[in-house]
Protein backbone atom coordinates (compact mmCIF):
# COMPACT_ATOMS: atom_id res chain seq x y z
CA UNK A 1 0.00 0.00 0.00
CA UNK A 2 1.04 3.62 -0.78
CA UNK A 3 1.60 5.30 2.40
CA UNK A 4 1.97 9.55 2.34
CA UNK A 5 4.01 11.64 4.21
CA UNK A 6 4.44 10.89 8.01
CA UNK A 7 2.28 13.07 10.07
CA UNK A 8 5.45 14.87 12.00
CA UNK A 9 8.42 13.88 10.05
CA UNK A 10 11.96 13.94 10.89
CA UNK A 11 14.97 13.87 8.61
CA UNK A 12 17.55 11.42 9.44
CA UNK A 13 20.87 12.40 7.08
CA UNK A 14 24.41 11.55 6.83
CA UNK A 15 26.76 14.79 6.64
CA UNK A 16 30.50 15.28 5.74
CA UNK A 17 31.80 17.91 8.34
CA UNK A 18 33.95 20.31 6.50
CA UNK A 19 36.65 20.54 9.46
CA UNK A 20 37.84 17.04 9.32
CA UNK A 21 35.85 15.33 6.31
CA UNK A 22 34.29 13.00 7.90
CA UNK A 23 30.89 11.23 7.77
CA UNK A 24 28.61 11.50 10.53
CA UNK A 25 24.90 10.70 11.46
CA UNK A 26 22.50 13.32 12.51
CA UNK A 27 18.92 13.98 12.20
CA UNK A 28 17.45 17.37 11.04
CA UNK A 29 13.36 18.79 11.82
CA UNK A 30 13.25 20.01 8.16
CA UNK A 31 14.23 18.89 5.10
CA UNK A 32 17.85 19.82 3.51
CA UNK A 33 18.60 18.71 -0.25
CA UNK A 34 21.36 16.55 -0.69
CA UNK A 35 24.48 19.17 -1.62
CA UNK A 36 23.30 21.75 0.43
CA UNK A 37 25.75 22.81 3.11
CA UNK A 38 23.96 22.80 6.78
CA UNK A 39 25.56 23.11 10.48
CA UNK A 40 25.31 20.38 12.61
CA UNK A 41 26.29 19.92 16.06
CA UNK A 42 29.34 17.37 17.10
CA UNK A 43 31.78 17.15 20.19
CA UNK A 44 35.09 18.80 18.99
CA UNK A 45 37.10 17.35 19.75
CA UNK A 46 36.11 13.62 18.97
CA UNK A 47 35.26 11.65 21.50
CA UNK A 48 33.60 11.53 24.91
CA UNK A 49 35.35 14.37 26.55
CA UNK A 50 34.72 16.51 22.89
CA UNK A 51 32.23 19.45 23.68
CA UNK A 52 29.40 20.36 21.37
CA UNK A 53 30.29 22.33 18.62
CA UNK A 54 28.83 24.05 15.65
CA UNK A 55 29.99 23.37 12.60
CA UNK A 56 29.33 23.23 8.50
CA UNK A 57 28.83 19.58 6.96
CA UNK A 58 27.56 18.91 3.51
CA UNK A 59 24.30 16.65 3.24
CA UNK A 60 25.06 13.41 1.63
CA UNK A 61 22.05 11.00 2.19
CA UNK A 62 18.43 12.20 3.88
CA UNK A 63 15.46 10.46 3.90
CA UNK A 64 11.54 11.50 5.61
CA UNK A 65 11.18 9.12 8.62
CA UNK A 66 8.09 9.58 11.51
CA UNK A 67 8.97 11.06 14.84
CA UNK A 68 10.51 9.14 17.52
CA UNK A 69 9.36 9.06 21.17
CA UNK A 70 12.41 9.99 22.03
CA UNK A 71 12.88 13.28 20.11
CA UNK A 72 9.63 14.45 21.81
CA UNK A 73 11.12 13.43 24.67
CA UNK A 74 14.42 14.84 23.87
CA UNK A 75 11.88 17.94 22.94
CA UNK A 76 10.48 17.93 26.43
CA UNK A 77 13.85 18.05 28.10
CA UNK A 78 14.82 21.59 26.12
CA UNK A 79 11.25 23.00 26.79
CA UNK A 80 11.58 22.02 30.60
CA UNK A 81 14.97 23.68 30.91
CA UNK A 82 13.58 26.66 29.10
CA UNK A 83 10.77 27.35 31.52
CA UNK A 84 12.92 26.78 34.48
CA UNK A 85 10.42 23.92 35.55
CA UNK A 86 11.86 22.12 38.59
CA UNK A 87 11.14 18.34 40.17
CA UNK A 88 13.29 16.27 43.02
CA UNK A 89 14.98 13.91 41.36
CA UNK A 90 14.41 10.53 42.40
CA UNK A 91 11.05 11.88 44.53
CA UNK A 92 9.11 12.70 41.29
CA UNK A 93 9.08 12.09 37.61
CA UNK A 94 10.13 15.73 34.97
CA UNK A 95 7.02 16.76 32.83
CA UNK A 96 7.24 14.26 29.78
CA UNK A 97 5.05 13.92 26.88
CA UNK A 98 3.52 11.00 28.76
CA UNK A 99 2.15 12.95 31.46
CA UNK A 100 1.02 15.94 29.84
CA UNK A 101 -1.08 13.82 27.63
CA UNK A 102 -2.50 12.37 30.96
CA UNK A 103 -3.05 15.68 32.31
CA UNK A 104 -5.20 16.48 29.45
CA UNK A 105 -7.03 13.20 29.43
CA UNK A 106 -7.49 14.16 33.35
CA UNK A 107 -8.97 17.62 33.03
CA UNK A 108 -10.58 16.88 30.47
CA UNK A 109 -12.78 14.24 32.25
CA UNK A 110 -12.74 16.56 35.21
CA UNK A 111 -14.74 19.27 32.90
CA UNK A 112 -17.03 16.86 31.73
CA UNK A 113 -16.42 15.93 28.35
CA UNK A 114 -17.78 12.59 27.15
CA UNK A 115 -15.60 9.76 27.43
CA UNK A 116 -15.98 9.10 23.59
CA UNK A 117 -15.29 12.69 23.02
CA UNK A 118 -11.86 12.63 25.50
CA UNK A 119 -10.64 9.57 23.50
CA UNK A 120 -11.21 11.26 19.83
CA UNK A 121 -9.42 14.20 20.71
CA UNK A 122 -6.66 12.48 22.82
CA UNK A 123 -6.03 10.52 19.61
CA UNK A 124 -6.83 6.93 21.01
CA UNK A 125 -9.76 6.52 18.57
CA UNK A 126 -11.00 8.34 15.32
CA UNK A 127 -14.49 6.19 14.57
CA UNK A 128 -16.89 6.29 17.20
CA UNK A 129 -19.20 3.74 16.51
CA UNK A 130 -20.89 4.11 20.17
CA UNK A 131 -21.10 7.89 20.07
CA UNK A 132 -24.06 9.19 22.46
CA UNK A 133 -25.54 10.92 18.90
CA UNK A 134 -25.69 8.02 17.10
CA UNK A 135 -23.64 9.51 14.39
CA UNK A 136 -20.43 7.46 12.85
CA UNK A 137 -18.37 9.94 12.80
CA UNK A 138 -17.64 13.72 14.87
CA UNK A 139 -17.56 16.67 13.36
CA UNK A 140 -14.29 19.49 13.56
CA UNK A 141 -16.93 22.21 15.29
CA UNK A 142 -18.71 19.60 17.85
CA UNK A 143 -14.68 18.69 19.15
CA UNK A 144 -13.92 22.51 18.87
CA UNK A 145 -16.66 22.94 20.95
CA UNK A 146 -16.09 21.03 24.03
CA UNK A 147 -12.35 21.73 23.86
CA UNK A 148 -13.03 25.24 23.94
CA UNK A 149 -15.44 24.54 26.92
CA UNK A 150 -12.27 23.16 28.86
CA UNK A 151 -9.44 25.85 28.05
CA UNK A 152 -10.16 27.65 30.95
CA UNK A 153 -8.49 24.89 32.73
CA UNK A 154 -6.20 23.31 30.18
CA UNK A 155 -4.68 26.89 29.46
CA UNK A 156 -1.90 28.21 31.44
CA UNK A 157 -1.65 32.03 30.13
CA UNK A 158 -3.86 34.48 29.46
CA UNK A 159 -2.91 34.25 25.48
CA UNK A 160 -4.39 30.55 25.28
CA UNK A 161 -7.41 31.10 27.41
CA UNK A 162 -10.41 29.28 25.83
CA UNK A 163 -12.93 31.87 26.44
CA UNK A 164 -10.50 34.64 24.97
CA UNK A 165 -10.11 32.58 21.48
CA UNK A 166 -13.44 31.93 21.37
CA UNK A 167 -14.04 36.11 21.41
CA UNK A 168 -11.49 36.41 19.21
CA UNK A 169 -12.71 34.04 16.64
CA UNK A 170 -16.71 36.14 16.71
CA UNK A 171 -14.69 38.96 16.28
CA UNK A 172 -12.83 38.39 13.81
CA UNK A 173 -16.08 37.10 12.27
CA UNK A 174 -17.81 40.45 12.35
CA UNK A 175 -15.01 42.56 11.18
CA UNK A 176 -15.13 39.95 8.34
CA UNK A 177 -18.55 40.45 7.38
CA UNK A 178 -17.81 44.41 8.04
CA UNK A 179 -14.84 43.87 5.65
CA UNK A 180 -17.28 42.13 2.94
CA UNK A 181 -19.72 44.81 3.39
CA UNK A 182 -17.58 47.84 2.75
CA UNK A 183 -16.00 46.09 -0.35
CA UNK A 184 -19.31 45.67 -2.11
CA UNK A 185 -20.25 49.40 -1.03
CA UNK A 186 -16.90 50.51 -2.25
CA UNK A 187 -18.04 48.39 -5.95
CA UNK A 188 -21.10 50.15 -6.20
CA UNK A 189 -19.50 53.84 -5.54
CA UNK A 190 -17.37 52.99 -8.12
CA UNK A 191 -20.16 52.05 -10.42
CA UNK A 192 -22.22 55.08 -9.44
CA UNK A 193 -19.50 57.29 -9.64
CA UNK A 194 -18.45 55.60 -13.21
CA UNK A 195 -22.27 56.19 -14.31
CA UNK A 196 -22.08 60.51 -13.26
CA UNK A 197 -18.99 60.63 -14.57
CA UNK A 198 -20.30 59.54 -18.02
CA UNK A 199 -23.43 61.58 -17.17
CA UNK A 200 -21.14 64.73 -17.03
CA UNK A 201 -18.77 64.48 -20.18
CA UNK A 202 -22.44 63.93 -22.42
CA UNK A 203 -23.79 66.88 -20.77
CA UNK A 204 -20.78 69.25 -21.18
CA UNK A 205 -20.35 67.79 -24.75
CA UNK A 206 -23.80 68.63 -25.16
CA UNK A 207 -22.94 71.86 -23.93
CA UNK A 208 -20.35 72.91 -25.94
CA UNK A 209 -22.45 72.06 -28.77
CA UNK A 210 -24.97 74.05 -27.91
CA UNK A 211 -22.64 76.84 -27.23
CA UNK A 212 -20.76 76.34 -30.87
CA UNK A 213 -24.68 76.41 -32.28
CA UNK A 214 -25.49 79.96 -30.57
CA UNK A 215 -22.80 81.42 -31.44
CA UNK A 216 -22.92 80.78 -35.13
CA UNK A 217 -26.10 81.41 -35.12
CA UNK A 218 -25.78 84.97 -33.32
CA UNK A 219 -24.08 86.40 -36.49
CA UNK A 220 -26.21 84.99 -38.93
CA UNK A 221 -29.34 86.33 -36.94
CA UNK A 222 -27.69 89.86 -36.70
CA UNK A 223 -26.88 89.90 -40.18
CA UNK A 224 -30.43 89.85 -41.16
CA UNK A 225 -31.54 92.93 -38.61
CA UNK A 226 -32.53 90.87 -35.72
CA UNK A 227 -30.92 91.73 -32.61
CA UNK A 228 -28.34 88.98 -31.38
CA UNK A 229 -28.98 89.72 -28.07
CA UNK A 230 -32.33 87.66 -28.32
CA UNK A 231 -30.51 84.90 -27.87
CA UNK A 232 -28.88 85.61 -24.48
CA UNK A 233 -30.95 83.52 -22.61
CA UNK A 234 -29.89 80.33 -24.73
CA UNK A 235 -26.28 82.04 -24.46
CA UNK A 236 -26.58 81.44 -20.74
CA UNK A 237 -28.67 78.00 -20.70
CA UNK A 238 -25.10 76.95 -22.52
CA UNK A 239 -22.88 78.94 -20.44
CA UNK A 240 -24.78 77.01 -17.47
CA UNK A 241 -24.38 73.88 -18.75
CA UNK A 242 -20.41 74.81 -19.59
CA UNK A 243 -20.17 75.43 -15.70
CA UNK A 244 -21.73 72.17 -14.28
Amino acid sequence: MNRGPPLMPTYPATVRTLDNDAITATHFSEFHPTSSKVSVTVPRPLGPNGRPTIVEAIVESIRAAPTHFSTLEAAMRRLREKAHIPYKEGVERPATTHSMRKCLHSTLDSCGVNAVLVKVILGHSARISDHYSGKHHLSIEEIRSQYHASMYRIAITEETNGSRIVKLEEQVKVQEEEHRALVEELASLRASSSTKDKTIQILNEQAADLARRVETMGPRMGSQGHNSENFSPARQKAELLLET
